[in-house]
């Protein structure tokens, strides 16, 4: 409980439970200690009606003398009755290593609503309806959560508020579920929000699992009125959940990315299959990037996004626009890739990206404007490290490919990431 200190050994009753994922935060306080306090690891054992133990704080947690620090961590109660767990935190204090914990409580099964069904038994799709007004309000179903704040809907009357789920797949591997989240007001859905409203969704052990125990490899993709699912890369996490503000409603579901693959085998002529069809790319007319200090002047191709990323095998010796970021020479952050080396066996367009440094120009020409950008910074950063996509409110560049190719896995460790900005816009001479 909020508050209440918990003893090496002491035992948390957090009390009665649904059989759902359960996320609790424990606070480490070294505010009397005089040294550095570090938990190197979070674990857990004995699980009775207990499974999938998360440990969502990435480890080793340093807490400083006379600091605090949060450590999340969530598991699944998973049948009706007393459950409990054992938890834990290894850490540098030589009397109380490992520092235990025993979490118990009782969990109760929530029985499902009654319905009339139809004549042949088949069960009417699950759904939210709710009545919504200018005070708004917090809506919860399943694993997704929405909040109408207070003025959204100023200029509304008479507004229902409405979620149904989906079945997993809707084309991601990993399957998770799908809301279709509504607001209409006099039958008809408002024109606009006077405040955005917050779509949190919460990741499935799996998704959880994919994205490596981290909020930050998973988006919340999203689909309008029968739109391609696009990716919102916005996203920021709270209470277990994942989260992003919006100014209107459609489909959510959540994905796991990683950065592109952008480089082949050094040394070895691949071969290539043949492009499937719902991976061409499409020709930016009038669209091309030059590097002058890298001798790079290539023509832009856009990489469509599908559940799976963004595929970039059959890129050749071109550049690469990655679709569901900013388009090129719009505010926000464009993302352009190319190979560091390719299938011929020979060196890529991005081979030598990581020589740019801070104030080297980076050009994109389009329809007979020259927008310069300046580079600012430099990244290496892991595959599946997507905080180099994030939105940007200026018009912000990133270039990526791949480095250090690691032999015995079949693929590169790392990505390289440039990072410019827009600096100057002037016609084409």
């Amino acid at each position: 409980p909020a508050g209440v200190s918990i003893p090496d050994d002491g035992t948390d009753d957090i009390g009665d439970q649904a059989l759902a994922t359960i996320h609790l935060t424990y606070t480490v306080d070294n505010s009397a200690g005089i040294d550095q306090l570090i938990v190197t690891d979070v674990t857990a054992d004995n699980l009775v009606n207990v499974c999938n133990f998360t440990l969502f704080t990435p480890a080793p947690v340093t807490v400083a003398a006379g600091d605090k620090a949060s450590i999340d961590i969530s598991f699944d109660v998973n049948a009706p009755g007393v459950f409990s767990l054992d938890v834990h935190l290894a850490n540098n204090d030589l009397d109380e290593n490992p520092y235990d914990i025993q979490i118990t409580g009782s969990g109760a099964a929530v029985p499902a609503e009654s319905g009339d069904g139809d004549e042949d038994g088949e069960e009417e799709p699950q759904e939210l309806l709710a009545g919504v007004g200018r005070d708004g309000g917090e809506f919860n179903f399943e694993r997704i959560r929405v909040m109408v704040p207070v003025g959204a809907l100023a200029n509304q009357s008479n507004c229902q508020f409405a979620i149904s789920g989906k079945a997993g797949g809707n084309g991601f591997s990993l399957g998770g579920p799908a809301y279709d989240v509504t607001i209409t007001c006099e039958g008809q859905p408002p024109s606009n929000f006077d405040a955005p409203l917050e779509v949190c969704l919460e990741p499935t052990h799996s998704q959880l699992q994919a994205a490596g125990g981290s909020f930050t490899n998973l988006v919340i993709f999203h689909s309008h009125a029968g739109s391609e699912w696009g990716p919102l890369f916005d996203t920021y996490e709270e209470e277990g959940y994942l989260c992003v503000k919006m100014w209107g409603l459609s489909y959510f579901t959540i994905g796991v990315l990683e950065l592109p693959a952008t480089g082949f085998a050094p040394q070895v002529l691949t071969a290539l299959e043949n492009q499937p069809a719902g991976s061409v790319y499409s020709a930016l007319d009038d669209i091309w990037l030059k590097i002058p200090v890298l001798g790079v002047d290539l023509p832009i191709l856009g990489i469509p996004l599908t559940p799976e990323g963004w595929d970039v095998t059959w890129l050749g010796a071109a550049v690469g626009y990655l679709e569901g970021t900013a388009f090129p020479t719009w505010k926000g952050n464009t993302v352009l890739t190319a190979h560091v080396w390719g299938a011929d066996n020979n060196p890529g367009p991005f081979v030598d990206l990581d020589t740019l440094s801070y104030g080297d120009e980076i050009i994109i020409h389009a329809w007979g404007l020259r927008h310069t950008y300046k580079v600012r910074a430099v990244q290496w950063v892991a595959p599946d490290d997507l905080s180099v996509l994030t939105h940007e409110e200026n018009d912000w560049l990133t270039l990526i490919t791949c480095r250090g190719y690691d032999q015995t896995a079949q693929g590169y460790q790392w990505r390289v990431a440039v990072r410019a900005v827009l600096m100057d816009v002037e016609a084409e001479e």
